[in-house]
Protein backbone atom coordinates (compact mmCIF):
# COMPACT_ATOMS: atom_id res chain seq x y z
CA UNK A 1 0.00 0.00 0.00
CA UNK A 2 2.86 2.38 0.79
CA UNK A 3 4.55 1.62 -2.51
CA UNK A 4 1.28 2.14 -4.39
CA UNK A 5 0.73 5.51 -2.71
CA UNK A 6 4.26 6.63 -3.52
CA UNK A 7 3.99 5.49 -7.14
CA UNK A 8 0.66 7.34 -7.50
CA UNK A 9 2.20 10.54 -6.16
CA UNK A 10 5.16 10.17 -8.53
CA UNK A 11 2.82 9.58 -11.51
CA UNK A 12 0.78 12.63 -10.66
CA UNK A 13 3.95 14.72 -10.42
CA UNK A 14 5.08 13.50 -13.85
CA UNK A 15 1.70 14.35 -15.39
CA UNK A 16 1.81 17.81 -13.85
CA UNK A 17 5.30 18.42 -15.27
CA UNK A 18 4.18 17.20 -18.71
CA UNK A 19 1.13 19.50 -18.64
CA UNK A 20 3.26 22.53 -17.73
CA UNK A 21 5.69 21.72 -20.52
CA UNK A 22 2.88 21.49 -23.07
CA UNK A 23 1.44 24.80 -21.88
CA UNK A 24 4.83 26.47 -22.27
CA UNK A 25 5.19 25.08 -25.80
CA UNK A 26 1.69 26.30 -26.69
CA UNK A 27 2.44 29.78 -25.32
CA UNK A 28 5.63 29.94 -27.34
CA UNK A 29 3.71 28.93 -30.50
CA UNK A 30 1.04 31.59 -29.89
CA UNK A 31 3.72 34.24 -29.39
CA UNK A 32 5.35 33.23 -32.69
CA UNK A 33 1.99 33.44 -34.54
CA UNK A 34 1.25 36.87 -33.06
CA UNK A 35 4.65 38.16 -34.12
CA UNK A 36 4.13 36.85 -37.67
CA UNK A 37 0.66 38.44 -38.13
CA UNK A 38 1.85 42.11 -38.54
CA UNK A 39 4.34 41.06 -41.19
CA UNK A 40 1.60 39.23 -43.10
CA UNK A 41 -0.69 42.28 -42.90
CA UNK A 42 2.05 44.52 -44.34
CA UNK A 43 2.50 42.14 -47.27
CA UNK A 44 -1.26 42.17 -48.14
CA UNK A 45 -2.26 44.02 -51.41
CA UNK A 46 -3.89 47.45 -50.88
CA UNK A 47 -5.64 47.75 -54.28
CA UNK A 48 -8.57 50.11 -54.04
CA UNK A 49 -8.19 50.34 -50.26
CA UNK A 50 -10.25 47.16 -49.78
CA UNK A 51 -9.29 43.63 -48.92
CA UNK A 52 -11.09 40.45 -49.85
CA UNK A 53 -12.17 38.63 -46.65
CA UNK A 54 -11.34 35.30 -48.20
CA UNK A 55 -7.86 36.49 -49.11
CA UNK A 56 -7.30 37.91 -45.64
CA UNK A 57 -8.29 34.65 -44.03
CA UNK A 58 -6.05 32.74 -46.40
CA UNK A 59 -3.09 35.02 -45.64
CA UNK A 60 -3.55 34.62 -41.86
CA UNK A 61 -3.38 30.82 -42.15
CA UNK A 62 0.00 29.13 -41.85
CA UNK A 63 1.46 27.53 -44.94
CA UNK A 64 -0.05 24.19 -45.92
CA UNK A 65 -3.14 24.49 -43.72
CA UNK A 66 -6.81 25.26 -44.26
CA UNK A 67 -9.38 26.98 -42.04
CA UNK A 68 -10.95 23.61 -41.31
CA UNK A 69 -7.61 22.19 -40.16
CA UNK A 70 -7.00 25.17 -37.90
CA UNK A 71 -10.44 24.74 -36.39
CA UNK A 72 -9.72 21.07 -35.73
CA UNK A 73 -6.47 22.00 -34.00
CA UNK A 74 -8.17 24.53 -31.78
CA UNK A 75 -10.97 22.07 -31.07
CA UNK A 76 -8.48 19.38 -30.07
CA UNK A 77 -6.61 21.74 -27.73
CA UNK A 78 -9.82 22.87 -26.05
CA UNK A 79 -11.10 19.31 -25.63
CA UNK A 80 -7.93 18.14 -23.81
CA UNK A 81 -8.76 16.93 -20.30
CA UNK A 82 -6.87 18.64 -17.44
CA UNK A 83 -4.49 16.38 -15.51
CA UNK A 84 -5.58 15.07 -12.13
CA UNK A 85 -4.73 17.15 -9.10
CA UNK A 86 -1.82 16.12 -6.90
CA UNK A 87 -2.71 14.48 -3.62
CA UNK A 88 -2.10 16.97 -0.78
CA UNK A 89 0.54 15.93 1.76
CA UNK A 90 -2.06 15.86 4.53
CA UNK A 91 -4.23 13.37 2.63
CA UNK A 92 -1.19 11.26 1.75
CA UNK A 93 -0.17 11.12 5.40
CA UNK A 94 -3.74 10.27 6.41
CA UNK A 95 -3.77 7.46 3.85
CA UNK A 96 -0.53 6.01 5.19
CA UNK A 97 -1.73 6.31 8.77
CA UNK A 98 -4.91 4.40 7.95
CA UNK A 99 -3.04 1.30 6.71
CA UNK A 100 -4.04 -1.77 8.68
CA UNK A 101 -1.46 -3.14 11.15
CA UNK A 102 -1.60 -6.63 9.64
CA UNK A 103 -0.45 -5.16 6.32
CA UNK A 104 2.26 -3.08 7.96
CA UNK A 105 3.72 -6.16 9.61
CA UNK A 106 4.37 -7.61 6.17
CA UNK A 107 6.76 -4.79 5.27
CA UNK A 108 9.58 -5.52 7.77
CA UNK A 109 8.88 -9.21 7.22
CA UNK A 110 10.14 -8.85 3.65
CA UNK A 111 13.66 -8.52 5.06
CA UNK A 112 13.36 -12.15 6.19
CA UNK A 113 12.45 -13.37 2.69
CA UNK A 114 15.12 -15.48 1.05
CA UNK A 115 16.48 -15.36 -2.51
CA UNK A 116 15.87 -11.64 -3.01
CA UNK A 117 18.51 -9.43 -4.59
CA UNK A 118 20.62 -7.05 -2.55
CA UNK A 119 18.99 -4.06 -4.26
CA UNK A 120 15.57 -5.40 -3.27
CA UNK A 121 16.56 -5.55 0.40
CA UNK A 122 17.93 -2.00 0.18
CA UNK A 123 14.67 -0.78 -1.38
CA UNK A 124 12.65 -2.48 1.36
CA UNK A 125 14.71 -0.77 4.06
CA UNK A 126 14.21 2.60 2.34
CA UNK A 127 10.44 2.08 2.14
CA UNK A 128 10.32 1.21 5.85
CA UNK A 129 12.24 4.38 6.65
CA UNK A 130 10.01 6.54 4.41
CA UNK A 131 6.90 4.99 5.91
CA UNK A 132 7.97 5.98 9.42
CA UNK A 133 8.97 9.47 8.29
CA UNK A 134 5.58 10.01 6.61
CA UNK A 135 3.52 8.35 9.36
CA UNK A 136 5.48 8.44 12.66
CA UNK A 137 2.61 6.67 14.42
CA UNK A 138 3.84 3.42 12.84
CA UNK A 139 7.31 3.59 14.45
CA UNK A 140 6.47 1.45 17.54
CA UNK A 141 4.88 -1.23 15.36
CA UNK A 142 7.84 -1.34 12.97
CA UNK A 143 10.30 -1.58 15.84
CA UNK A 144 8.26 -4.33 17.52
CA UNK A 145 8.21 -6.37 14.30
CA UNK A 146 11.98 -5.98 13.90
CA UNK A 147 12.62 -7.00 17.51
CA UNK A 148 10.39 -10.05 17.24
CA UNK A 149 11.95 -10.98 13.91
CA UNK A 150 15.50 -10.82 15.25
CA UNK A 151 14.54 -12.77 18.37
CA UNK A 152 12.76 -15.46 16.34
CA UNK A 153 15.67 -15.98 13.95
CA UNK A 154 18.09 -15.95 16.89
CA UNK A 155 16.21 -18.81 18.51
CA UNK A 156 16.39 -20.78 15.27
CA UNK A 157 20.13 -20.12 15.02
CA UNK A 158 20.86 -21.41 18.52
CA UNK A 159 20.47 -25.09 17.65
CA UNK A 160 22.44 -24.70 14.42
CA UNK A 161 25.36 -23.00 16.16
CA UNK A 162 25.35 -25.57 18.97
CA UNK A 163 25.54 -28.36 16.39
CA UNK A 164 28.41 -26.58 14.62
CA UNK A 165 30.25 -26.14 17.92
CA UNK A 166 29.82 -29.82 18.76
CA UNK A 167 30.43 -31.52 15.40
CA UNK A 168 32.11 -28.85 13.30
CA UNK A 169 30.89 -26.22 10.88
CA UNK A 170 31.36 -28.54 7.87
CA UNK A 171 30.02 -31.70 9.50
CA UNK A 172 26.78 -31.43 7.52
CA UNK A 173 26.45 -30.06 4.00
CA UNK A 174 23.26 -28.18 4.92
CA UNK A 175 24.49 -26.77 8.22
CA UNK A 176 26.74 -23.95 7.03
CA UNK A 177 24.32 -22.61 4.35
CA UNK A 178 21.47 -22.58 6.88
CA UNK A 179 23.62 -20.60 9.32
CA UNK A 180 24.59 -18.14 6.59
CA UNK A 181 21.00 -17.60 5.44
CA UNK A 182 19.59 -16.95 8.90
CA UNK A 183 22.59 -14.83 9.86
CA UNK A 184 21.87 -12.62 6.85
CA UNK A 185 18.32 -12.07 8.09
CA UNK A 186 19.58 -10.92 11.50
CA UNK A 187 22.10 -8.61 9.85
CA UNK A 188 19.53 -7.00 7.55
CA UNK A 189 17.08 -6.35 10.37
CA UNK A 190 19.78 -4.83 12.57
CA UNK A 191 20.86 -2.63 9.67
CA UNK A 192 17.26 -1.39 9.37
CA UNK A 193 17.22 -0.63 13.09
CA UNK A 194 20.55 1.15 12.74
CA UNK A 195 19.03 3.31 9.99
CA UNK A 196 16.22 4.30 12.36
CA UNK A 197 18.72 5.21 15.06
CA UNK A 198 20.86 7.30 12.70
CA UNK A 199 17.82 9.22 11.41
CA UNK A 200 16.49 9.85 14.91
CA UNK A 201 19.87 11.00 16.22
CA UNK A 202 20.24 13.40 13.31
CA UNK A 203 16.79 14.89 13.91
CA UNK A 204 17.46 15.16 17.63
CA UNK A 205 20.73 16.98 16.98
CA UNK A 206 18.99 19.35 14.57
CA UNK A 207 16.26 20.06 17.10
CA UNK A 208 18.82 20.87 19.78
CA UNK A 209 20.60 23.23 17.42
CA UNK A 210 17.35 25.00 16.59
CA UNK A 211 16.48 25.37 20.27
CA UNK A 212 19.92 26.80 20.97
CA UNK A 213 19.53 29.26 18.10
CA UNK A 214 16.18 30.38 19.50
CA UNK A 215 17.75 30.95 22.90
CA UNK A 216 20.66 32.89 21.42
CA UNK A 217 18.32 35.02 19.31
CA UNK A 218 16.13 35.78 22.32
CA UNK A 219 19.20 36.79 24.34
CA UNK A 220 20.38 39.12 21.59
CA UNK A 221 16.99 40.70 20.97
CA UNK A 222 16.29 41.35 24.67
CA UNK A 223 17.56 44.92 25.48
CA UNK A 224 19.44 45.71 28.65
CA UNK A 225 16.86 46.75 31.30
CA UNK A 226 17.23 50.41 32.37
CA UNK A 227 14.87 49.94 35.30
CA UNK A 228 13.04 47.20 37.12
CA UNK A 229 9.95 47.71 34.97
CA UNK A 230 12.01 47.51 31.82
CA UNK A 231 13.68 44.34 33.09
CA UNK A 232 10.36 42.70 33.73
CA UNK A 233 9.19 43.66 30.26
CA UNK A 234 12.27 42.17 28.62
CA UNK A 235 11.91 38.97 30.59
CA UNK A 236 8.28 38.67 29.58
CA UNK A 237 9.22 39.30 25.94
CA UNK A 238 11.94 36.65 26.07
CA UNK A 239 9.53 34.23 27.70
CA UNK A 240 6.93 34.93 25.05
CA UNK A 241 9.43 34.34 22.25
CA UNK A 242 10.63 31.09 23.79
CA UNK A 243 7.06 29.91 24.38
CA UNK A 244 6.18 30.79 20.78
CA UNK A 245 9.17 28.82 19.53
CA UNK A 246 8.21 25.90 21.75
CA UNK A 247 4.62 25.94 20.56
CA UNK A 248 5.71 26.06 16.92
CA UNK A 249 8.10 23.18 17.50
CA UNK A 250 5.34 21.20 19.18
CA UNK A 251 2.99 21.94 16.31
CA UNK A 252 5.61 20.76 13.84
CA UNK A 253 6.31 17.60 15.79
CA UNK A 254 2.64 16.61 15.74
CA UNK A 255 2.84 16.14 11.96
CA UNK A 256 6.43 14.88 11.82
CA UNK A 257 8.71 12.53 13.69
CA UNK A 258 9.30 13.63 17.29
CA UNK A 259 13.02 13.03 17.92
CA UNK A 260 12.71 12.72 21.70
CA UNK A 261 9.90 10.17 21.64
CA UNK A 262 11.49 8.31 18.72
CA UNK A 263 14.82 8.09 20.55
CA UNK A 264 13.10 6.51 23.54
CA UNK A 265 11.35 3.97 21.28
CA UNK A 266 14.56 3.05 19.43
CA UNK A 267 16.56 2.70 22.66
CA UNK A 268 13.86 0.47 24.08
CA UNK A 269 13.96 -1.75 20.98
CA UNK A 270 17.77 -1.96 21.06
CA UNK A 271 17.80 -2.95 24.73
CA UNK A 272 15.16 -5.58 24.06
CA UNK A 273 17.18 -7.10 21.23
CA UNK A 274 20.32 -7.06 23.38
CA UNK A 275 18.65 -9.01 26.17
CA UNK A 276 16.82 -11.48 23.90
CA UNK A 277 19.88 -12.32 21.79
CA UNK A 278 22.36 -12.82 24.66
CA UNK A 279 22.34 -16.65 24.30
CA UNK A 280 22.96 -16.28 20.55
CA UNK A 281 26.33 -14.60 21.04
CA UNK A 282 27.39 -17.26 23.53
CA UNK A 283 26.64 -19.98 20.95
CA UNK A 284 28.41 -17.95 18.27
CA UNK A 285 31.50 -17.70 20.44
CA UNK A 286 31.47 -21.47 21.02
CA UNK A 287 31.16 -22.12 17.27
CA UNK A 288 34.06 -19.79 16.49
CA UNK A 289 36.21 -21.46 19.16
CA UNK A 290 35.63 -24.81 17.45
CA UNK A 291 36.74 -23.35 14.10
CA UNK A 292 39.83 -21.80 15.68
CA UNK A 293 40.73 -25.03 17.47
CA UNK A 294 40.67 -26.87 14.14
CA UNK A 295 42.86 -24.18 12.62
CA UNK A 296 45.29 -24.36 15.52
CA UNK A 297 45.60 -28.12 15.07
CA UNK A 298 46.45 -28.09 11.35
CA UNK A 299 48.27 -24.77 11.18
CA UNK A 300 51.86 -25.72 12.20
CA UNK A 301 52.44 -28.50 9.68
CA UNK A 302 50.89 -26.64 6.73
CA UNK A 303 52.62 -23.32 7.47
CA UNK A 304 56.06 -25.00 7.75
CA UNK A 305 55.48 -27.08 4.64
CA UNK A 306 54.42 -24.09 2.52
CA UNK A 307 56.97 -21.72 4.02
CA UNK A 308 54.39 -19.02 4.74
CA UNK A 309 53.40 -17.06 7.79
CA UNK A 310 50.88 -18.38 10.26
CA UNK A 311 48.41 -15.64 9.34
CA UNK A 312 48.43 -16.42 5.62
CA UNK A 313 48.19 -20.12 6.36
CA UNK A 314 45.17 -19.52 8.62
CA UNK A 315 43.41 -17.58 5.85
CA UNK A 316 44.18 -20.32 3.33
CA UNK A 317 43.14 -23.18 5.62
CA UNK A 318 39.94 -21.50 6.82
CA UNK A 319 37.07 -24.02 6.47
CA UNK A 320 34.54 -23.17 3.75
CA UNK A 321 31.72 -23.09 6.28
CA UNK A 322 33.52 -20.45 8.36
CA UNK A 323 32.62 -17.84 5.76
CA UNK A 324 28.93 -18.45 6.51
CA UNK A 325 29.50 -17.27 10.09
CA UNK A 326 30.77 -13.86 8.93
CA UNK A 327 27.26 -12.26 8.63
CA UNK A 328 26.52 -13.15 12.25
CA UNK A 329 29.85 -11.65 13.34
CA UNK A 330 28.92 -8.51 11.44
CA UNK A 331 25.52 -8.53 13.15
CA UNK A 332 27.25 -8.65 16.53
CA UNK A 333 29.33 -5.62 15.57
CA UNK A 334 26.21 -3.74 14.43
CA UNK A 335 24.46 -4.51 17.72
CA UNK A 336 27.52 -3.30 19.63
CA UNK A 337 27.34 -0.04 17.68
CA UNK A 338 23.63 0.28 18.44
CA UNK A 339 24.29 -0.22 22.14
CA UNK A 340 27.26 2.17 22.19
CA UNK A 341 29.63 -0.72 22.93
CA UNK A 342 32.34 0.45 20.51
CA UNK A 343 35.32 2.25 22.10
CA UNK A 344 35.08 5.97 21.53
CA UNK A 345 38.75 6.34 20.65
CA UNK A 346 41.67 4.00 19.99
CA UNK A 347 43.44 5.25 23.13
CA UNK A 348 40.65 4.01 25.40
CA UNK A 349 40.73 0.55 23.84
CA UNK A 350 44.51 0.49 24.09
CA UNK A 351 44.33 1.27 27.79
CA UNK A 352 41.96 -1.64 28.32
CA UNK A 353 43.99 -4.10 26.28
CA UNK A 354 47.44 -3.15 27.61
CA UNK A 355 46.44 -4.25 31.09
CA UNK A 356 48.05 -7.43 32.53
CA UNK A 357 46.53 -10.67 31.34
CA UNK A 358 45.37 -11.66 34.80
CA UNK A 359 43.46 -8.41 35.13
CA UNK A 360 41.90 -8.84 31.71
CA UNK A 361 40.75 -12.28 32.78
CA UNK A 362 39.36 -10.77 35.93
CA UNK A 363 37.50 -8.29 33.77
CA UNK A 364 36.01 -11.12 31.77
CA UNK A 365 34.94 -12.90 34.93
CA UNK A 366 33.31 -9.81 36.40
CA UNK A 367 31.56 -9.00 33.15
CA UNK A 368 30.38 -12.57 32.86
CA UNK A 369 29.02 -12.44 36.38
CA UNK A 370 27.20 -9.25 35.51
CA UNK A 371 25.56 -10.79 32.45
CA UNK A 372 21.89 -11.37 32.92
CA UNK A 373 21.47 -14.53 30.87
CA UNK A 374 23.58 -16.97 28.92
CA UNK A 375 26.76 -16.33 30.84
CA UNK A 376 28.57 -15.40 27.63
CA UNK A 377 28.95 -12.16 25.78
CA UNK A 378 26.21 -9.85 26.93
CA UNK A 379 25.54 -6.43 25.50
CA UNK A 380 24.10 -3.70 27.67
CA UNK A 381 24.07 0.07 27.80
CA UNK A 382 26.15 1.60 30.58
CA UNK A 383 26.36 5.14 31.80
CA UNK A 384 29.38 4.93 34.13
CA UNK A 385 32.84 5.32 32.62
CA UNK A 386 36.00 3.37 33.44
CA UNK A 387 37.49 4.62 36.66
CA UNK A 388 41.07 4.52 37.92
CA UNK A 389 43.28 6.17 40.47
CA UNK A 390 44.70 8.62 37.89
CA UNK A 391 41.45 10.21 36.77
CA UNK A 392 39.87 7.75 34.38
CA UNK A 393 43.00 6.50 32.53
CA UNK A 394 44.34 2.97 32.93
CA UNK A 395 48.09 2.49 33.22
CA UNK A 396 50.27 -0.45 32.23
CA UNK A 397 51.48 -2.63 35.11
CA UNK A 398 48.94 -1.44 37.64
CA UNK A 399 46.03 -3.37 39.02
CA UNK A 400 42.99 -2.75 36.86
CA UNK A 401 39.71 -2.01 38.58
CA UNK A 402 37.15 -1.70 35.79
CA UNK A 403 33.46 -1.19 36.14
CA UNK A 404 31.55 -4.31 35.09
CA UNK A 405 28.95 -2.08 33.48
CA UNK A 406 31.44 -0.53 31.04
CA UNK A 407 29.73 -0.60 27.67
CA UNK A 408 32.81 -1.43 25.58
CA UNK A 409 33.74 -4.62 27.42
CA UNK A 410 31.55 -7.04 25.38
CA UNK A 411 33.02 -5.84 22.10
CA UNK A 412 36.59 -5.89 23.43
CA UNK A 413 36.22 -9.34 24.95
CA UNK A 414 34.78 -10.77 21.72
CA UNK A 415 37.46 -9.17 19.53
CA UNK A 416 40.27 -10.26 21.84
CA UNK A 417 38.99 -13.83 22.12
CA UNK A 418 38.44 -14.36 18.38
CA UNK A 419 41.15 -12.19 16.87
CA UNK A 420 42.53 -15.18 14.93
CA UNK A 421 39.33 -15.67 12.94
CA UNK A 422 38.74 -11.93 12.55
CA UNK A 423 42.21 -11.45 11.09
CA UNK A 424 41.64 -14.40 8.76
CA UNK A 425 38.49 -12.69 7.48
CA UNK A 426 40.38 -9.41 6.98
CA UNK A 427 43.24 -11.18 5.24
CA UNK A 428 40.82 -12.60 2.71
CA UNK A 429 39.04 -9.26 2.22
CA UNK A 430 40.77 -6.13 3.46
CA UNK A 431 37.71 -4.08 2.51
CA UNK A 432 35.96 -5.40 5.61
CA UNK A 433 37.93 -2.85 7.63
CA UNK A 434 36.09 -0.12 5.73
CA UNK A 435 32.62 -1.61 6.16
CA UNK A 436 31.32 -4.15 8.66
CA UNK A 437 34.56 -4.74 10.62
CA UNK A 438 35.51 -1.06 10.75
CA UNK A 439 35.07 -0.96 14.58
CA UNK A 440 38.26 -3.02 14.83
CA UNK A 441 40.17 0.10 13.78
CA UNK A 442 39.33 1.45 17.23
CA UNK A 443 41.43 -1.42 18.61
CA UNK A 444 44.55 -1.42 16.37
CA UNK A 445 46.39 -3.80 18.68
CA UNK A 446 44.08 -6.66 17.67
CA UNK A 447 44.79 -6.30 13.93
CA UNK A 448 47.80 -8.20 12.55
CA UNK A 449 50.62 -6.19 11.05
CA UNK A 450 50.21 -7.54 7.52
CA UNK A 451 46.51 -6.64 7.62
CA UNK A 452 47.39 -3.10 8.73
CA UNK A 453 49.90 -2.81 5.92
CA UNK A 454 47.40 -4.05 3.34
CA UNK A 455 44.78 -1.66 4.67
CA UNK A 456 47.05 1.41 4.43
CA UNK A 457 48.15 0.42 0.92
Amino acid sequence: AALAAMKEARRQQQEEDSRKKQEQQQQQGDATDNAAQPQQQQQQPTTGGSTDPTTAVAMEQPAGSTPFQQGDKQHKVSDKQPPPQLLPPSELTQTLVSIRPDLLRQLPGLLAREALSESAYISIAKVIKLMVESAPVHLPLMLAVLVDGVAGVANALLSLLDTAAEKGIDADAQLAPAIGTKSGVVLRMLYALQGFQAEVNERLKLQEQQQQQVKDRAALEAPAPAAAAGGEGSQSAAGASSSTAGSSAAAGSSSSLDPVAATAEVDKAVCSIGSRTAPLWKSLSSCILRVEDNLRAVLPQHSHAAGESAGHAAARLLPPGAQQVLPLVEAFFVLCALQGAIPAAPSAAKDLLTAPSADVGQLGASSTAAATSGGGISIGRAATPVSSASGGQLKRGTSVALDAADSSLPFLRFAERHRRLLNAYIRRNTGLLESSLAPLLRVPRLIDFDNKRAYFK
